[in-house]
């Protein structure tokens, strides 16, 4: 640094020195007019350096001091097409029909918001609204029939869990987690379905059709699935549409058809032959007979192998279906109690509840679905139709 740069630099700090010490004094001068009832104390040996890097209108300070300052929200209720009371009923309304399900879009917002005020509100005031509420949000709703809906309340619920706390009360202990199962099955179409996934995908910016190719196959096949509360899998079962068995001998060997995991061990049932947990019907879904041959030929060998207590029933829980239902399949647990003295207990759950109670459904059954879309998605890159 030169000499003269160094003096140029004192000279700046000097003048910036005495526009501190005259900002200084003009506030001063100006706190007189405070009033002493307020009790305010103000600090004024810190004023100067942040008036003077800030460089705060004196007018700024003295309202704050005599408390005529207001926030924003305040000073602009005039200006605002809702009131605070408004706002308040109109969003305690969206809360209600959210758990309805009757739910409130962006375009509702905005017509209900402008019958309150009297005015026709932009199509951007419902961003307005949810920057004063951020407890709420937009997000996707997952389709529920009024049915369930109407079905799934706390009186039902409350009601089967004390008719199954009464009959696990009815042994000494409970009954044990081996012996109580749920069965369920799962519609799944060969092409995958037509919904989609609900995923992003890449594509280039500024492309207007942006497709994916579905397969066209839409044949039902369903899957059968059965569960201990001890992790114990019975082989699945998959009932196809009426037409020639399929041979998949050349895909599943007959000596590993039935493999059972449970936890970090591979057992193999006896279960060899793979054509006992195939069936068809005449539109894919299990029938009644299907559904009896099922619980008499796979469920009741493989349940009876997993008993840890001769004196405890089997306990299948599953849901209210008419192909579950049958007579068929209650004379074959009479038939089994008479024979080899082995109770079996079937409990369905409430009517229109399973979205919620049934345990296949709300959780191993959706990996299915999505595991079987990854699959027809590489079969199609690899111009593979799905049969």
């Amino acid at each position: 640094m030169t000499v003269g740069t160094r003096n140029n630099y004192k000279h700046e700090r000097s003048d910036q020195r005495q526009y501190e010490i005259r900002h200084d004094r003009e506030v001063r001068a100006g706190s007189h007019d405070l009033p002493q009832s307020t009790g305010i104390q103000v600090s004024w040996s810190r004023v100067p350096v942040t008036l003077g890097v800030a460089q705060i209108p004196l007018s700024m300070l003295t309202d704050h001091a005599k408390g005529r300052h207001q926030s924003v929200r305040v000073s602009t209720a005039k200006r605002q097409n809702l009131t605070e009371e408004e706002e308040k009923i109109l969003k305690a309304w969206i809360i209600q029909h959210a758990s309805m399900g009757t739910l409130y879009g962006r375009q509702d917002l905005i017509i209900d918001a402008s019958v309150i005020s009297g005015k026709v509100l932009g199509q951007r005031w419902y961003r307005c609204f949810m920057k004063q509420h951020p407890d709420l949000q937009f997000a996707k709703p997952i389709r529920l029939d009024p049915k369930r809906a109407k079905n799934f309340n706390k009186a039902i619920i409350d009601d089967y869990f004390d008719k199954l706390e009464e009959f696990h009360a009815c042994f000494k202990g409970g009954i044990p987690p081996e012996h109580i199962w749920n069965m369920d099955e799962k519609g799944i179409q060969m092409g995958g379905g037509r919904k989609n996934d609900g995923k992003k995908y890449i594509f280039l910016k500024g492309q207007w059709q942006k497709y994916q190719l579905k397969s066209n196959n839409l044949e039902l096949v369903t899957v059968i699935e059965c569960i201990s509360a001890t992790g114990e899998v019975v082989p699945p079962s998959f009932c196809l549409q009426n037409g020639r068995m399929p041979d998949l001998s050349d895909v599943l060997p007959t000596d590993k058809w039935g493999r059972c995991i449970s936890g970090c061990h591979v057992t193999i049932s006896k279960f060899t032959n793979y054509s006992s947990s195939l069936y068809l019907s005449e539109s894919g879904w299990m029938d009644s007979m299907n559904c009896a041959n099922w619980f008499r030929d796979i469920f009741i060998p493989f349940a009876k192998e997993c008993r840890v207590d001769d004196t405890k029933p089997i306990v299948l829980t599953m849901d209210g279906h008419s192909t579950h239902e049958t007579a068929e399949l209650i004379c074959a647990a009479y038939d089994l109690q008479d024979t080899e003295g082995v109770k079996v207990d079937v409990i369905c759950f409430p009517s229109k509840t399973t979205h919620k109670c049934q345990p296949l459904d709300v959780l191993i059954f959706l990996a299915i679905e999505c595991q079987w879309q990854a699959v027809c998605k590489s079969y199609l890159r690899q111009c593979m139709d799905m049969n």
